[in-house]
């Protein structure tokens, strides 16, 4: 799980992987973004299932199947956790994969 600093944001990087082996989707690559944070103090309660943000990924040219995308400041200004559903295509299978990441304040 990776862990992008408070009032920082930083790249979240997946690799696809099919039949064992790392491949590139056939088209785009998404990211939907889910705050999953259980903080019974953030003012509006926070829905676990409604998403608060979708992002095409960029490939990386230089690494097989591998993808990242950046999520926006705006949504890395206090502390939470992120499920983020990848989707995309393969052989022409819709298919996709979670991840999970925290926004932190880091340790001095």
């Amino acid at each position: 799980m990776a862990e992008i600093y408070i009032d920082q944001t930083s790249p979240i990087k997946t690799k696809i992987f099919w039949g064992g082996q790392i491949v590139d989707a056939d088209g785009a690559v998404t990211a939907t973004v889910y705050d999953i944070t259980e903080d019974n103090t953030v003012n509006p309660t926070v829905d676990p299932n409604i998403a608060i943000t979708t992002i095409y990924a960029d490939k990386l040219e230089t690494d097989a199947g591998t993808y990242q995308i950046v999520i926006p400041i705006q949504y890395c200004r206090r502390n939470r956790k992120f499920k983020i559903v990848w989707s995309y295509t393969v052989g022409g299978v819709d298919s996709s994969h979670s991840y999970y990441t925290d926004v932190v304040t880091p340790y001095a």
